[in-house]
């Protein structure tokens, strides 16, 4: 039986880590890579004590380095709970993820990445530093300023320099690789999901709050057409200065929207938008109409941040409501190529979309990430797992990432193997025993696939 543990404060959350082991950590549980709700979760975790995070106390603290600002963050945070405090202090959060009920320690364990990395970059270069317990209970500060290969032991350098050069040649330009990428000391705790520590604090980098508009381009069906999405895809990787988001929902994911709720008409349509500052939006617009011709000005419209931003929530939450009603469960990708990959993208979807199956399409679209999500019956279950089996494969042959953004967790292990090569394993397996001698955090995760306990 699996015993679950609630801490308060750092001290008995030591206490804990200190104590027999194996553990897992978990945070709001919100996590989509997760089965929180598995009869068998202790033997796929591999621990027998998981460990709430989520009552920490929590706190919030705003400050200056140089030039530039940041927010120290420590306990059971939300995005929400930071949201607020940005707004309360005009500031702007530079990552923005959709589930704000999550734990943002929990989104740097899993490097979460939201929407706003397609003008700032992703959450793991937003961090400063970051504060963790070993495995001993002990507390250790990381720095992004501080090289990994300056502070790793002598005898880890060679296996070390072999995984760097894996990563650069493989995911050097991608928001999160098929394995985290270990340039920085912080990359460490980030992308690791609780595999050498637990974090407990972090300083997250923000901005100077400014007012910003949502320009929406109404496009037909990616499913039918997508000649103006690539278009506005490659136009879109020269606005990053401009834009801080590039998004797309599709038609299917606007379908499960109350008609009163519905920001355009048509049934047949998918929506890109961009957020862009109020001050830029005249100069965006021009330039957009004048680089891609063929749009029709008639289907560009505006929003304001308050209305996006019901519409962003609106949609999972509809959808979540539909998928319970029909008794189905998500079956979602998480996938991310480069520019020149994205049509072949979008084509492996397509053929996806002819399964007969129910789906819908959303996400990163300035980043060519989007989440292609099946909602199956029961009947339907094996198909599906058997067509993103297929998927992987493909991604891997196209040179894309497989998961960036949301972590490997337990229900995509099996689909990450055929990632990992020697250099790889060896440095998951240098980690462990350099961090994590006993084994104790998530010994079911993705460091141990090579050791047989993962």
């Amino acid at each position: 039986m699996i015993q679950k543990v609630y801490v308060k404060n750092i001290e008995e959350l030591a206490f804990e880590v200190k104590g027999p082991g194996p553990i897992f950590f978990i945070g709001a549980s919100t996590s989509t890579v997760i089965p929180y709700d598995s009869d068998n979760l202790e033997s796929k975790i591999g621990a027998s004590k998981v460990v709430d995070l989520s009552g920490v106390e929590k706190n919030i603290e705003y400050f200056n380095q140089g030039e530039d600002s940041f927010l120290r963050v420590s306990g059971g945070v939300s995005w929400l709970d930071l949201k607020k405090f940005c707004e309360e202090h005009n500031l702007l959060m530079l990552t923005s993820p959709t589930e704000e009920n999550a734990l943002v320690l929990s989104g740097l364990a899993t490097s979460a990445t939201g929407e706003r990395c397609f003008g700032f970059g992703t959450l793991r270069d937003q961090v400063y530093s970051l504060a963790y317990l070993n495995s001993r209970g002990e507390r250790k500060l990381l720095s992004s300023k501080k090289k990994l290969i300056d502070t790793m032991p002598s005898y880890s350098l060679k296996t070390l320099k072999n995984y760097q050069d894996d990563f650069e040649r493989s995911y050097l330009g991608f928001k999160n690789g098929a394995y985290p990428r270990m340039k920085n000391e912080t990359d460490l705790l980030i992308g690791t999901e609780g595999q050498l520590g637990v974090i407990i604090e972090a300083d997250i980098a923000v901005k100077a709050r400014k007012e910003s508009t949502f320009v929406f381009i109404e496009l037909p069906k990616w499913e039918i057409n997508d000649l103006l999405h690539l278009k506005i895809s490659d136009w879109a990787q020269t606005q990053r200065s401009r834009s801080m988001v590039c998004e797309l929902i599709d038609s299917n994911s606007l379908s499960v929207l109350p008609e009163s709720e519905k920001p355009i008409e048509s049934i047949d349509s998918d929506l890109v938008f961009f957020e862009v500052e109020e001050s830029l939006v005249e100069d965006f617009y021009s330039e957009l109409i004048s680089s891609i011709p063929k749009l029709n000005k008639d289907k560009i419209f505006m929003m304001d941040q308050a209305k996006c931003h019901q519409l962003r929530m609106a949609i999972p939450r509809y959808t979540f409501e539909r998928n319970s009603q029909m008794g189905v469960q998500k079956k979602g990708t998480d996938v991310q190529v480069t520019s020149n990959s994205f049509k072949e993208l979008l084509s492996l979807y397509r053929d996806f979309s002819n399964k007969g199956i129910s789906y819908n399409l959303f996400g990163h679209f300035g980043d060519c990430h989007l989440h292609f999500n099946f909602f199956p019956k029961p009947s339907e279950q094996e198909l599906c797992d058997k067509l993103l089996e297929g998927l992987y494969s493909e991604i891997k042959t196209l040179g894309g990432s497989p998961f960036a953004e949301h972590g490997v967790g337990l229900f995509k292990k099996r689909f990450i193997r055929q990632f990992y090569g020697n250099s790889q394993l060896e440095m998951f397996s240098l980690l462990k025993k350099e961090f994590d001698p006993e084994n104790k955090f998530f010994p079911g995760g993705f460091m141990n696939i090579g050791m047989g306990t993962g």
